[in-house]
Parts: C-alpha cells; sequence; structure tokens
C-alpha cells in the first residue's frame, strides 16, 4: 500500500483530522461553558476514534459527541475490551477453554467470554458494513493513478490496490489489526 503514502492523500487526511479536532473542540466548549466534568481521557480516545474512523474507514463514529453520564463510546468499550482478552485468558484459564462453548453456555458459564464474543460482533459488524462500501465503490487502480488520486479511505486504497486479491476476511483482519492497535497506541 506504499502508493497511498504520497504528500497529496497525506494533506487530504490531515484536513480530516483538523475537521474532526474542530468538532470535537466545539463539544467540549460546550460542556465546558455548561460547567460539565469531562472525563478527558474518554474524550481523547473518542477523539481518535472518530479520526480513525473517517480518514481509515470511511465511518463517521460520531464518538465524541457521547453523552457525560456514557463518556466512552461503544466502539471504543468493544475495542478496550478486546485488548484486555489476553489478561483474562490468562487470569483464569476456564475462559480459554470456554471459548468454543456455545453462545448459551457462555453466558452461564463464562460471562467473560460471551462479552468477548459480543465485542468482537459489534466491531465485525462495523468493520463488514466499511469494507462492504468499500468493494463496492472499488476502482482498480495503477500505482500511478493511486499517486494522483487525493482523498479518500486507507482502506479503499488497499481495495483499489489489491484489486480481486483482497478477500473479506483479510481485509477484515487487516482493519480489526488497525482499529486495535489506534487505541493501544493513543
Amino acid at each position: 500500500t506504499s502508493a497511498g503514502f504520497h504528500s497529496q492523500w497525506l494533506r487530504s487526511l490531515t484536513a480530516d483530522f483538523v475537521n474532526c479536532t474542530v468538532q470535537a473542540m466545539k463539544l467540549l466548549d460546550e460542556r465546558v461553558n455548561y460547567k460539565e466534568v469531562v472525563d478527558m481521557e474518554s474524550f481523547y480516545l473518542n477523539l481518535a476514534l472518530d479520526a480513525v474512523g473517517l480518514t481509515i474507514f470511511g465511518v463517521e463514529f460520531e464518538a465524541s459527541d457521547q453523552p457525560p453520564n456514557r463518556p466512552q463510546s461503544p466502539i471504543v468499550q468493544a475495542v478496550y475490551r478486546l485488548l484486555k482478552e489476553t489478561d483474562y485468558r490468562q487470569a483464569d484459564r476456564s475462559n480459554l477453554l470456554l471459548m468454543g462453548a456455545p453462545d448459551l453456555l457462555a453466558e452461564v458459564a463464562a460471562p467473560r467470554v460471551a462479552e468477548y464474543r459480543r465485542s468482537m460482533k459489534q466491531i465485525n459488524e462495523v468493520l463488514n458494513e466499511a469494507i462492504s462500501q468499500a468493494l463496492e465503490q472499488q476502482q482498480l487502480a495503477t500505482e500511478q493513478d493511486l499517486r494522483r488520486r487525493s482523498g479518500g479511505t486507507l482502506l479503499q486504497f488497499i481495495v483499489d490496490l489489491r484489486g480481486n486479491q483482497a478477500s473479506r476476511a483479510q481485509l477484515q483482519d487487516d482493519m480489526r489489526t488497525v482499529l486495535i492497535a489506534e487505541h493501544e497506541t493513543v
């Protein structure tokens, strides 16, 4: 995907980042004007999700606009749940053993496994929608064409560059990795 990382495209991403930040700061100003307490960690995590959602996936999560009583967006919560999975499996080996259990059994015998499945399902639904949209808009392009392109998401660049080599499963794995890695680095 190196063809996608050229100055024209990066400048268009910068504009998207700025727009997300401006919108988030307007919301923050409103909350400050009303003397609301703001969980700044959640605010910045939601802002990062909005920027990544728009520039990487083409999805407007509107996570920054969370009410004060629920500061983290559902997608941020799902990502964090997936990040904690390794710790849960190490702390209680039964979680690992019950990963293959039917949903009804997991709900009763392994609530953390059921929570993991719900989080994974929620993330996969968002990613499937973004991937479907990118595949519908696919325009097979050469590296030369991509170098001239301005705007568009990273997902669209990958789909257009890989063409028919981009399987849905591989795209979903790649995009899930990007989503989770983005939150791990914030």
